[in-house]
Parts: C-alpha cells; sequence; structure tokens
C-alpha cells in the first residue's frame, strides 16, 4: 500500500508541473515623476505635481498711478514715480557773487565755516582762490598766490580738486588736460602733471609743496581725507579712464600718508582706459563729475561720473563705496534717471557733477551738465546713508555746464554752490517735512471673486521716518471690510472682486520722509484652472490583466484629480483615453504591453491639488511557452521492490506539429 500511496504523491506532483499556475498581480508606483512625457499647466515640485498658476498683479509705481488715489494728506507725489511726505522751507537763497568765474579748471570744498573756491586760468589771473565766511557772510580772495611749480603750466587744469582735512589744511591736486599724458602726442604743449601741495584754512597765500602723485592727474581727479588705522590719509583717484585721453592713461585709486609723506608704493585699483561698451564692476571708473566723501568710519564714497565718452544714460548713473579695512568696493543704489526735456536724450552725472556730505545721514549730489556735459542741467538729490535711496530736490538756480570741477561745498549746516561758468553763489536750505500723513488708493477690480496674494512694496526710510500699510476688500464696491495691516511680503486675507490699500507715512525728523517706491499686489481669480500631468509609455511586459489606479493626493476645498489611462501593443499605436470611473482600468489588454497614465488636476481659485504618487497593479502573463499537449501518458515501472521509475509522455496536438 506504501507504494501506492507513493505514486499517487509522484503523480500529483508531476501534474502540478504541466498545469499553468494562474500570476499574482504587480505593481507600479511613480512617486517621483522624474521623467513625465508631458506637463501642461502643471509643474513638478520637489518630486510632487501641482497646478501651474501664475498670479497676476495690481502694481502702482509712477506719479500717475499713485496720483489716482481716492483721498490723500500732507504727502506728495514727485516726477521721479515715488510718494513722499510734503515740504515746506526748502529752497536756494541768493549770496554775494563769488570772485571769480572760470569756464574750465575749477574746485570747490567746504572747511569748517569757510567755502573755498579754486579757479584755474582762463584770463587775467592764473590761480584764483577764494574764501566766504558762512558766519559772517563775507568773501575774500587771494589772486596768483605763491606756488611752488614743477610744471610747465603755471596753473591748474581740468580735473584739480581740493580736500579738507578737518584741521588746518586743505590738500589740492593740479589736474591735467586730456592731452597731458605720459606718453603726450605733442610734448612742446602738453606733459604729465603730479602737482600736489596743501594751504592753510587760515592763510590760502601760504602753499606747501607736497610728494609728487605716482600716476599722472586728468579729468578724473578727486581727493578725500579720511582716517583709518589711527593715522589721517589722503585717497585719491587719479587720471581718467575715458578714450578721449591718449597714450598712457587710465585711473588709480591710491593712498597719501599725512604722517609719512609719502604715497603707498602700489594702487589699492586701477582701471584702464574705457570704451561706452566695456563691461564695468564698481568702482567702475573715473572722469568728469568724479567725487569722493568720506563719512567718518569704514567707507569712503564715489561718484565715478561720466568715466567713458558716449555712455548711455545708465551707465552715468552709478554710486559705489570703498570699505577701507577690507580693502574692497561695493555697489549702492543708483542716482536717479532724468532726462533733459530741451535734447533728445537721457543723460546722468558730466561735467560739474559733484557730491559732500552734511554729516549725518546725507549726501548732497549735483548731477552736472547735460548732454556731453555741454549742456545747462539743474538736477540736484539727495541720498540717504541708512536706506540707500535717493530723493529729488528742487534744482539749483543756474545749471552748470561744460566745465569739469565740483561746485558744491558744506559748511556750517548748509550746503553752498557756485555757478563756476558765472560769479553766481547760492546756499541751500534743505526741507522741513510733515510730520505724517497718507494716502487712500483708487479702487481696483479684479473683474471678477479673486484669491489675493502676496502685497510688497518698496520704500526707503532714514532713521526716524516710517511707513505702514493697510488694506480691505469687497464684492459689491459698496459694502467694504474693515481695514487690515500688512507688511510687506505678507499673504493678504481676502477673497473678492474689489481691493484698495492705504498708506501712512511719518517721521519723528522733520529732517526726513519715508519714500514709497513701488506697491504690487498679487491675486488669483476664482475662476476653474486646469492642467495635465502625462507620463512616460510604462512598458510593463505581457500583461494578462489590467488591475486598478491608486493615488496618494492633497486636495483642498474647491480641488480635484481626475485620471484616465491608454494601452498600446508597441508604444506607438494607442487606444483612445479611458477615463477612470472608479479606481479599475478601463483601457484593453489582449496582447498590450504598454500603458500611460494622465492626471487632471482642477482648481477653482489659487489653490492647487498636489498629486504626490500614483500605482499601478496588474497581472502579468507569466505563463511559460509551452506547446499545447494532446494527451499525457503516464509510464510506470514496478520491479520487486516496488515502483522503480515513473515518466510522462506527451503527445503533440496536430496543430502544435505543424506550428
Amino acid at each position: 500500500m506504501r507504494g501506492f500511496a507513493s505514486l499517487a504523491l509522484m503523480l500529483a506532483v508531476l501534474l502540478l508541473a504541466i498545469v499553468p499556475v494562474r500570476a499574482s498581480p504587480d505593481v507600479f508606483t511613480d512617486d517621483s515623476f522624474s521623467s513625465p512625457g508631458g506637463l501642461d499647466g502643471v509643474e513638478v515640485v520637489a518630486g510632487d505635481v501641482r497646478l501651474k498658476i501664475t498670479p497676476e498683479n495690481w502694481t502702482q509705481t509712477t506719479k500717475a498711478d499713485f496720483e489716482q488715489w481716492e483721498n490723500y494728506e500732507n504727502i506728495t507725489a514727485v516726477d521721479l514715480d515715488y510718494v513722499k511726505l510734503e515740504s515746506t522751507g526748502e529752497g536756494w537763497s541768493t549770496l554775494e557773487n563769488a570772485p571769480y568765474s572760470s569756464t574750465y579748471c575749477v574746485a570747490t570744498a567746504g572747511a569748517g565755516d569757510y567755502i573755498f573756491i579754486l579757479r584755474g586760468y582762463w584770463s587775467g589771473v592764473k590761480v584764483g582762490v577764494g574764501r566766504y565766511n558762512t558766519a559772517t557772510g563775507s568773501g575774500e580772495n587771494w589772486s596768483d598766490p605763491t606756488i611752488e611749480w614743477q610744471e610747465k603750466k603755471h596753473y591748474f587744469k581740468n580735473g584739480c580738486s581740493m580736500a579738507w582735512d578737518n584741521g588746518d589744511y586743505i590738500y589740492v591736486f593740479a589736474g591735467g588736460s586730456y592731452d597731458d599724458t605720459s606718453n603726450p602726442s605733442n610734448p612742446t604743449k602738453h606733459e604729465p602733471r603730479y602737482g600736489f601741495w596743501r594751504f592753510s584754512v587760515g592763510n590760502p597765500s601760504s602753499w606747501e609743496r607736497l610728494e609728487n602723485t605716482p600716476w599722472h592727474q586728468g579729468p578724473g581727479d578727486s581727493l578725500v581725507w579720511a582716517r583709518a588705522d589711527g593715522e589721517n590719509y589722503i585717497y585719491a583717484w587719479i587720471g581718467t579712464t575715458s578714450k578721449n585721453r591718449g597714450r598712457g592713461c587710465g585711473a588709480k585709486f591710491y593712498r597719501y600718508s599725512v604722517h609719512s609723506g609719502h604715497w603707498d608704493a602700489k594702487p589699492i585699483t586701477e582701471i584702464e582706459k574705457l570704451y561706452c561698451n566695456n563691461e564695468v564692476l564698481p568702482p567702475y571708473g573715473a572722469d568728469d563729475g568724479s567725487s569722493l566723501a568720506w563719512t567718518g568710519g569704514d567707507y569712503i564714497y564715489f561718484l565715478p561720473g561720466a568715466y567713458a565718452e558716449n555712455l548711455p544714460p545708465n551707465k552715468e548713473r552709478y554710486f559705489a563705496r570703498f570699505v577701507i579695512l577690507e580693502n574692497r568696493w561695493e555697489n549702492l543704489a543708483m542716482l536717479p534717471y532724468n532726462e533733459n526735456p530741451d535734447t533728445a536724450e537721457s543723460d546722468g552725472v558730466d561735467d560739474g557733477g559733484s557730491m559732500v556730505w552734511n554729516g549725518g545721514d546725507y549726501f548732497y549730489v549735483l548731477k552736472g551738465g547735460d548732454g556731453n556735459g555741454d549742456d545747462e542741467a539743474d538736477n540736484f538729490w539727495r541720498y540717504s546713508i541708512s536706506s540707500d535711496s535717493w530723493e529729488v530736490l528742487a534744482g539749483v538756480p543756474l545749471g552748470p555746464s561744460r566745465n569739469n570741477g565740483t561746485r558744491l561745498g558744506y559748511a556750517g549746516e548748509n550746503v553752498y554752490y557756485w555757478h563756476a561758468n558765472s560769479t553766481g553763489f547760492w546756499a541751500y536750505t534743505p526741507p522741513k517735512y510733515r510730520r505724517s500723513g497718507y494716502f487712500t488708493s483708487s479702487v481696483f477690480d479684479a473683474g471678477v471673486i479673486s484669491t489675493w496674494q502676496r502685497m510688497s512694496f518698496e520704500f526707503g526710510a532714514s532713521s526716524g521716518a516710517a511707513l505702514r500699510v493697510w488694506t480691505r476688500s469687497s464684492s459689491d464696491n459698496v459694502k467694504w471690510s474693515d481695514w487690515v495691516e500688512n507688511q510687506s511680503g505678507d499673504l493678504l486675507p481676502w477673497e473678492n472682486r474689489y481691493l484698495r490699500y492705504r498708506v501712512e507715512l511719518s517721521t519723528t525728523d522733520e529732517d526726513v520722509t519715508p519714500i514709497l517706491h513701488e506697491m504690487r499686489i498679487a491675486y488669483v481669480t476664482k475662476i476653474w484652472r486646469t492642467g495635465t500631468f502625462t507620463s512616460q509609455p510604462l512598458e510593463l511586459g505581457h500583461v494578462e490583466n489590467w488591475g486598478t489606479l491608486s493615488w496618494e493626493a492633497t486636495l483642498p476645498e474647491n480641488t480635484s484629480i481626475s485620471f484616465a489611462t491608454r494601452s498600446s501593443a508597441d508604444g506607438s499605436t494607442w487606444s483612445e483615453w479611458a477615463e477612470l470611473d472608479s479606481n479599475e482600468i478601463q483601457s484593453p489588454t489582449r496582447d498590450r504591453s504598454f500603458l500611460q497614465v494622465r492626471a487632471t488636476l482642477r482648481s477653482l481659485g489659487a489653490a492647487t491639488p498636489t498629486l504626490r504618487s500614483y500605482s499601478i497593479s496588474y497581472t502579468p502573463d507569466r505563463a511559460p511557452p509551452v506547446q499545447p499537449i494532446e494527451h499525457v501518458a503516464l509510464v510506470v515501472a514496478v520491479g520487486a521492490a516496488g515502483i522503480v521509475a515513473v515518466g510522462v509522455d506527451r503527445a503533440l496536438s496536430k496543430r502544435a506539429r505543424h506550428a
């Protein structure tokens, strides 16, 4: 009996070996979407698929934009497209005429209660020094003082500059024309010029020649006194980067030690000749309008001016500063952009450009002439150090033109302006600002109910100045919500059709005002937005049956995701897309090895559904390629000891034999 039992067991095993077994399902999962077949209105972010919703923007940046306001008080919008507090008292007052005028080679500097002017040779007097006492309102002058000249021409030239050392001396550069290079084209008339002196504030007729500058001077000269590491220095740009200078040109930034009486052996910075199309980085270059100013700390501020000829206006607006302890330059906010109404061009700093520091938060800057510096321009600005921003002020009474050289000086508590083209001389009284003001914007209509998103606004505010912003919304432009205060960068809480904002400007210091440059509010209209993700063709091998499609997603309110599939035998010819009413995949299965998935994401408003992954279950066809069987014969060999061997004999059908 045991023999027959063994026989039955072996027979069962053999039959199981030749009977096909139904395959178990496989699962394909995509949870990174790293190789999508198509993205239409969606994007893959951090491995998830979401709708690509680009907000629209309500933006106000111009004077005309802001002046659509519904109401306002104590504020004003200006032509350079910003809003500030109203001011009183600003203006220029006429003083006693200066003793000199000159078409070329002029310089101005403040020293305590004095304003000094320096003129070069044009006709008559070769050197003129004027001193105006701001405390008494009286002036003196010295014509042709005794000066030790080593230069052929015993007078000052283009680029001559002055700097006060906050003590008893004013330091002076000789300047040099575009032809006064190290290799002049006409040596009988021109030569490199290195003259460097100082004279006493108390006695401008007493001049002392100092060590020659280490580089030949030119129209880009400017110098400033500064303290560093407990020592007194003169920092100076020497030369010019303009292509107008012939052979041997360029500008170099050097340091002179007052204690040792020597210039450093090597320049801090040097720049070769530049053309208008050269790409430049801070400090850019130096030519007409070049000015330096030290603010008593680690920074020296620099106005490069028209550092090359025929510059586009934007390149004449650069402003930079030198970080003394780190020995590097960094860029600052560009000067305001002004268009000359009398020409077809727009212009930046040029001949006559000047800069002075008021000892506090402000630099006062004169733009200089328009065109190539030949046309009068009255543009006058103020720069706030703390907010890195510019403010347009009342223009000078008579704009400079045609001659390079600084025109501004700061003394006492005022800015002084010497026209130089004439003997005109004026003092500037800075504005006094209202303590507070506000405006309420016009109503913005998004057209339909919208989700209001991020608010951002650009403003500058010196110490003591502040700016606050509120918003509110309405569905019908009649009944409005309460005002809600917002910070720049805030997401707004509104879902309505209409919006308005309110801005309040205030200051605790009547000398400063906050400035609003731009208001930008993003919103998304409440309409259905749709996008699709289409997978790459998924090659899954021989498939017996498609199973189900499941997914993981985040679905905020008023969002949805739906799916469709299609299949193919070769990855080229596809069935129609079949939408999934349930999770069951409806695409054809027979002889299909490829499947493609399409996910459609929908949203009403700003929220987006997020698809994190999807999975496809399917039953692969794992049956081996066995020929069809006509019959199976069991062969058993029985010996004296029992069963000796068992075998199976297959007979193939005709169809199989002739396949």
